[in-house]
């Protein structure tokens, strides 16, 4: 799973396209792409579409649906089923989100100017749709109904610094 928004630091698109190429053609269990179409998105969600990855899916990450991914990835964290190893970059994206309370109930996430929160996105959104994905591990049969219980724990190191 990987969370693109690469308006926010300039990326080329070309580039991440690279990128996510490599990575769906090296790591054999990467089943989902997710790419943040919200704004400028959509575009580099058609050249995705174009290029060929056919397990790529755009996702609008509306304040409504950041507030359930990063709802989902508390409780998961809470429960033990999250592991984080200490990344200094990545928890200064932890330690900088803030959210607010808006006026219609609903939880508002943003990042002071200067910093970003793309790490904390792609993190979040692989817990969350790990859900809908189970995976059976050849050591330990679980049936159907206990994979889509619990998600897997994940492991930061396998992500490159600056993607």
């Amino acid at each position: 799973m990987f969370y693109s928004n690469s308006s926010s630091w300039e990326t080329e698109y070309g580039s991440v396209l690279g990128y996510l190429k490599t990575l769906n053609e090296n790591l054999h269990d990467l089943r989902r792409i997710m790419i943040d179409q919200t704004g400028v998105g959509e575009t580099f969600m058609s050249m995705t579409i174009n290029s060929g990855l056919e397990n790529a899916r755009g996702i609008v990450l509306s304040q409504p649906k950041k507030q359930d991914v990063m709802t989902f990835l508390k409780h998961r964290m809470e429960d033990g089923l999250v592991h984080i190893p200490y990344d200094t970059e990545f928890m200064n994206e932890l330690n900088v989100e803030r959210f607010g309370l808006e006026i219609t109930g609903r939880l508002k996430f943003s990042h002071p100017p200067g910093t970003h929160d793309d790490r904390l996105w792609a993190f979040a959104l692989a817990v969350y749709y790990a859900r809908l994905e189970p995976t059976e591990y050849p050591s330990r049969r679980r049936s159907r109904s206990t994979c889509l219980e619990s998600a897997p724990t994940f492991d930061l190191r396998r992500l490159r610094t600056g993607y």
